[in-house]
């Protein structure tokens, strides 16, 4: 397991002005890049880093590239949970302004409905709820997963990690984050059967000592489950 170093929330404020992605999804992958890049948010213009936050030490390489990453798994409290789709676009903000950050690989991972995350704890060996996709040349990527649930301390969220690579494949910019959801939307989707048998969380968003609401991603219903849009901005030089 290879473990991320502690980072601290010292960029500044998420950007502002969300606007709609689009359809999301695989939709995007079918998109020609100018009408992927018609559906970027308006927040593109505003040139501001997102807030760097821990990794944490639940981070494991695995190196899978894949969109759905509830795959390759019976653990009920995958297959169970509360589907989540996310579509993310990158920007590399910079002292020239911004642009989206095309070829970027974004990592994504998170607990299952009862707050284990595979390949560590109890898990080894398990791959559940990780996985990787590349940016797009607007930037854009976009997962589906299981809605998180809680575990000791922690409220529920989402982590991601955005690395970029030199030719000879050496990581030029790394950059972790947490993303996170209303309380509301927390409560409504810990009270199904997948996550009450781990009990009433002892955390809320506000208690959590790494939340951060310049990465609280809103979510509207998608059938069974959520759909959320989320701007990054990378600082890169």
């Amino acid at each position: 397991m290879r473990r991320m170093g502690n980072g601290d929330e010292d960029l500044l404020s998420r950007r502002t002005a969300l606007g709609a992605l689009g359809a999301l999804g695989a939709a995007f992958a079918g998109l020609p890049a100018t009408a992927a890049q018609a559906n970027r948010p308006a927040s593109a213009l505003d040139c501001i880093a997102s807030p760097e936050l821990t990794a944490g030490p639940f981070f494991v390489d695995e190196r899978l590239e894949r969109e759905d990453v509830r795959g390759g798994t019976t653990n009920p409290a995958v297959r169970n949970g509360v589907p989540l789709r996310l579509s993310l676009s990158v920007d590399a903000v910079s002292g020239k302004g911004c642009e989206p950050l095309a070829g970027a690989h974004v990592d994504l991972w998170n607990a299952d409905a009862l707050g284990t995350y595979s390949d560590v704890q109890g898990a080894h060996g398990q791959k559940f709820l990780r996985g990787y996709q590349i940016t797009n040349r607007s930037g854009i990527v976009t997962f589906t997963t299981t809605f998180p649930g809680w575990y000791a301390t922690r409220t529920p969220h989402v982590h991601v990690l955005v690395r970029t690579y030199s030719r000879n494949g050496n990581v030029t910019h790394s950059f972790a984050t947490q993303l996170f959801f209303e309380d509301a939307i927390n409560d409504a989707v810990l009270a199904q059967p997948a996550y009450r048998p781990h009990g009433p969380r002892d955390t809320r968003n506000a208690h959590d000592p790494f939340y951060s609401p310049k990465t609280l991603t809103k979510l509207k219903r998608d059938g069974g489950g959520y759909a959320g849009t989320l701007a990054l901005g990378i600082r890169i030089g």
